[in-house]
């Protein structure tokens, strides 16, 4: 036991060894930590136990690792153990596809129950499967799905999984073949399920066409744009079966929006903003999946030219001016849902932040939509508040002034203070944005400079120690060299630090207009 908690990485807790053991594929070790008094039944601090971790239990290992997970289950390890989420070991060893530990739980007898939102692990499995997936997720998915269909009893439960399985692949894969089999699954199911009372067929959803789930044939043979009404049907069908919260049915809405053609201004804005708004309700606050969903509208909206319908009119038609404010919302309904849930510890992290540079990359190209930044009402009119949005990154403690936009459009600067944006706010090493952006620029011996002449002052002792040593040679060139001499001789990037401009370099910044400096004066 010595010898196990010598182990380097942890702080000597049996809980941690047993997982590190299990990882190596230790049984002897693990035999000897459980023998000692360690339960089988601890968690890591995800609150799962060792059979929910796939990777610990693979088939290449499996002659390690196999009389580990014997004796786990041995030492009264149950296999129906569940998360705070629902999730037991099969859901787990069903997403990370791991056919070996599929085969070893159902040996066990482990259940085809429900998770939180009501996804049994065959449903999972229907998920993943289809003939196209081989490529994109893993050639054992179809696998797992055919095992799972033979080891539950359920015939409903394997209809319904039949028919997820069969739209997920017409979804991936719109072809005749795929098509057929959809519809044949669809017609099957409709034929042994009961009727649906006329109330409930009447509910439809915008998303998809407002139309009803179909119930034969013929709606197909009906359908004036076929590809389009059967992508609709398979949403519906996955809607009915999964739910609206159902990770499932969002992610498979998002790979639909990633891998085919459809832009918001291709007549899917509705099915967009339906997965959107999934996401904002049911998925985790500024998840990856939902930036994915929000940056493509971005990309839509800030290239309506490209993307729109041709048009005449030099200003964006109604609908891009329309897809612009509800964008513009969502990125700040994602925000306040995070402060909400008490994000402030992600605030100076990449998830928050690539939200809050979505919308400061808006403010930058209200130009797109015939709008200035200092138009007032047209802001109002096309619903981005400022106010909002200054509040919001506020109370998240986001360091605004810090990011890159900020720094090379100053006349932000003022746009956001005066809508109430905290222009002291640090970031993660205690730097305000004065410090972070320009004190530790190469060019500050510039900055103190120019700030002496334009604010009269021959002593700023407020910047501490600006002037180096190439501080001062760079003053002795200046004073012995004329302008164009150097400008002849020297790199752009000397002549950048000795304040020499040319027309040639025209986009450089010049000490009395760069916007280091109209930020800096503005900052002080």
């Amino acid at each position: 036991m010595k010898a196990i908690r010598s182990m380097g990485g942890f702080s000597g807790e049996r809980s941690h060894l047993l997982f590190r053991l299990c990882e190596n594929s230790d049984f002897e070790r693990v035999k000897s930590l459980c023998e000692s008094g360690t339960s089988v039944r601890q968690r890591n601090a995800n609150g799962k136990t060792c059979l929910m971790i796939p990777d610990f239990f693979t088939s290449w290992n499996s002659e390690r690792s196999l009389p580990i997970f014997k004796y786990l289950i041995q030492k009264g390890l149950s296999v129906e153990e569940k998360t705070v989420t629902g999730h037991t070991a099969l859901h787990f060893a069903v997403e990370n596809r791991n056919v070996h530990l599929v085969k070893l739980l159902t040996a066990e007898g482990a259940r085809n129950c429900p998770d939180e939102n009501g996804e049994t692990p065959l449903m999972k499995a229907a998920l993943l499967s289809s003939d196209y997936g081989s490529i994109l997720q893993t050639e054992s998915a179809p696998e797992i799905f055919n095992h799972l269909m033979n080891y539950v009893r359920d015939e409903k439960e394997k209809n319904e999984a039949k028919l997820i399985r069969a739209a997920v692949t017409y979804l991936e894969m719109p072809d005749v073949m795929s098509l057929d089999g959809f519809k044949s699954e669809l017609t099957a199911a409709n034929k042994s399920k009961q009727k649906i009372s006329a109330k409930k067929r009447v509910k439809t959803n915008p998303a998809y066409d407002s139309l009803r789930e179909a119930h034969s044939l013929k709606d197909f043979e009906t359908a004036k744009n076929l590809k389009r009404f059967a992508t609709m049907q398979c949403f519906i069908v996955l809607e009915r079966i999964l739910n609206e919260r159902s990770p499932g049915l969002r992610n498979t809405l998002l790979r639909y929006v990633e891998l085919s053609n459809i832009t918001v201004f291709s007549g899917y804005a509705a099915l967009i903003r339906h997965t959107i708004s999934l996401y904002q309700r049911y998925g985790d606050p500024l998840s990856d999946s939902l930036f994915a969903m929000i940056e493509k509208v971005y990309q839509w909206v800030t290239g309506w030219e490209f993307h729109c319908p041709a048009v005449d009119e030099k200003d964006p038609p109604p609908q891009v001016v329309e897809m612009a404010e509800y964008l513009f919302d969502q990125i700040c309904c994602a925000l306040e849902e995070a402060q909400k849930e008490g994000f402030t510890s992600c605030s100076r992290n990449s998830e928050c932040i690539r939200f809050v540079l979505l919308a400061v990359n808006l403010f930058l190209k209200v130009d797109h939509f015939g709008i200035k930044i200092t138009d007032n009402d047209g802001l109002k009119r096309l619903g981005f508040d400022e106010t909002r949005f200054a509040k919001v990154v506020t109370l998240l403690h986001v360091p605004l002034f810090h990011l890159n936009p900020i720094f090379d459009y100053p006349y932000l600067i003022p746009f956001f203070v005066r809508a109430g944006a905290n222009i002291n706010e640090k970031e993660e090493n205690g730097n305000t944005a004065l410090s972070e952006h320009f004190f530790k620029s190469q060019n500050r011996r510039q900055f103190h400079r120019d700030l002496q002449r334009e604010l009269k002052i021959k002593q700023l002792d407020i910047f501490g120690k600006l002037v180096r040593l190439k501080d001062i040679c760079a003053g002795v060139v200046e004073k012995n060299y004329s302008p164009e001499y150097l400008a002849e001789v020297l790199t752009q990037n000397l002549q950048e630090y000795l304040s020499i401009h040319n027309d040639n370099y025209s986009d450089y910044r010049s000490p009395s207009s760069s916007s280091e400096f109209s930020s800096l004066t503005f900052l002080l």
